[in-house]
């Protein structure tokens, strides 16, 4: 089932965020909360990664690690989240930016960086805009800038913003239904 991870010589680095706000109550945090579980457990060892959750405000689950060290950790502490409060899908998206802006200065280069946003898109309480994410990203053109990927839950509306980020960033939106969740992870596997 890994076999996409093992073909790639390159490693990843990944901030998952997950939306634990109101919206996402009920079905969709199920959803979002197994995928992220599955997308870390499918991630290789090297690996660095960092779960992020935020509803109202933005919380790092941990510090940023080798899926090794940090992996299962990070499954507990995301099989804890429950849904409630606002969404400030902005403030997440750029503070994970800037966080991986600063992994990558301090790697070594070789690697994929990558954000997994798992929301249904709606944000009710960033103190920063849609313009300011879309203003952040790295130019299309960049090959070996952050690539956005989204997986969006809920109706289609909200989900536009999510595809704009993850085109903008060479990456793609996927729809999250649990059904597919499985064909969603190895899709996203692909790209690291």
């Amino acid at each position: 089932a890994n076999g996409l991870w093992h073909e790639v010589k390159k490693k990843a680095t990944v901030w998952v965020l997950l939306d634990t706000s109101g919206s996402m109550m009920g079905e969709p945090m199920e959803a979002a909360k197994k995928g992220a579980v599955r997308f870390l457990r499918q991630m290789e060892p090297d690996d660095v990664v960092q779960v992020v959750s935020f509803n109202t405000t933005v919380s790092s689950l941990g510090t940023p690690g080798k899926v090794r060290d940090v992996g299962e950790a990070l499954v507990a502490k995301v099989q804890g989240l429950y849904a409630g409060g606002n969404t400030a899908l902005n403030d997440a998206l750029l503070q994970s930016l800037d966080e991986l802006e600063k992994a990558k200065a301090s790697g070594n280069g070789e690697r994929q960086y990558g954000i997994v946003v798992l929301s249904d898109g709606r944000d009710t309480s960033s103190s920063r805009s849609r313009a300011d994410v879309i203003q952040r990203l790295p130019p299309a053109e960049d090959a070996t800038g952050t690539r956005l990927f989204s997986i969006a839950y809920g109706d289609e509306a909200d989900a536009r913003f999510l595809e704009e980020v993850s085109e903008r960033s060479n990456a793609v939106m996927l729809k999250g239904t649990t059904a597919d969740v499985d064909r969603l992870y190895h899709q996203l596997a692909s790209y690291f």
